[in-house]
């Protein structure tokens, strides 16, 4: 069984225009949008596109907004459990103007102490052999040990997180199977530039924190993934990039699910976690399975330690 938690989800507002974005004045759309949405909803929804359903997608929410995610989701398929936050589930904006897209995040409702403990009370209860997907940003107000209090409650052994900053601090610290940040979080974590010929370094240094696994995803250039002191490269399939919002999510998904395929291969998993991302990028919506392995033999995987 696969958990997945997403502690502030959102409905994401998507705006398209071919003209460039006109900052101060008046700016028209060419379409729009809305899709319930969250790292850890996206995730769950990769996941079903590659036909897994052992999948439980657990969310904070709260308001009217709230039960519009809840029954998005539930129109897609998705099983799915709801812990309740302190406010209205956020909105997000997402433009693409002329093929340029920019993001708005909003910040999202806190949660009561209350749920906290329910919410570790409920994953302190999953299987060992289970994996458990902690992704996205944390509630309102919530400390940076939201997600380590969690997972040094479970039993899982599986545990995969997407987060950053402090957050990302203590998860590492309370020691986890898989960490994915993408090449900016990194920067923003380690408060230094990091370039693309300095990232194996950098997610060899994310492993000596506590993962066993960095994969590490740098949009058109490619990813890198660790394990201790061994790094595996690959180079991004080329294409027009339509939607990226979730091709990070994606990538997790697909590791995690070709990770299980494979019996461990992790060299394929990795693979097919670079070919998710990128197919997830060149459509509007989560790649289906055939799509991937497709993609996924245009990439070449080497170690470059």
């Amino acid at each position: 069984m696969i958990y997945t938690l997403t502690a502030n989800p959102c409905l994401d507002y998507y705006i398209s225009t071919r003209q460039m974005l006109d900052i101060g004045r008046t700016n028209r759309a060419d379409s729009a949008h809305i899709r319930a949405g969250g790292k850890g909803a996206n995730v769950s929804l990769a996941l079903k596109k590659f036909g897994y359903d052992k999948t439980l997608t657990v969310l904070v929410l709260g308001g009217r907004n709230g039960e519009r995610i809840m029954r998005e989701l539930c129109d897609e398929g998705l099983e799915c459990k709801a812990f309740d936050a302190c406010g209205e589930s956020r909105i997000n904006v997402k433009i693409n103007s002329n093929d340029v897209e920019t993001e708005i995040n909003a910040k999202g409702p806190a949660i009561s102490e209350i749920a906290n403990s329910e919410i570790i009370s409920f994953f302190s209860k999953i299987k060992s052999d289970d994996v458990l997907v902690l992704a996205g940003s944390l509630p309102s107000e919530a400390k940076d040990d939201f997600y380590a209090k969690i997972i040094e409650a479970t039993k899982c052994k599986n545990v995969a997180v997407d987060c950053t900053k402090g957050a990302l601090g203590c998860a590492l610290k309370s020691g986890v199977w898989l960490v994915k940040p993408n090449i900016d979080e990194l920067c923003e974590f380690f408060g230094e530039a990091v370039s693309w010929e300095q990232l194996p370094f950098y997610a060899r240094r994310v492993c000596a924190m506590g993962a066993e696994y960095a994969l590490v995803s740098a949009g058109s250039k490619g990813a890198v993934l660790a394990c201790g002191d061994k790094v595996l490269l690959a180079d991004a399939p080329k294409g027009r990039a339509v939607n990226s919002t979730g091709a990070g999510d994606t990538m997790l998904a697909a590791f995690v699910y070709w990770h299980n395929e494979t019996k461990g291969d992790v060299k394929s998993a990795f693979r097919y976690a670079v070919a998710a991302g990128s197919a997830k990028a060149f459509s509007e919506g989560f790649p289906e399975k055939e799509n991937v392995t497709a993609l996924a033999d245009r990439i070449t995987v080497e170690e470059v330690f």
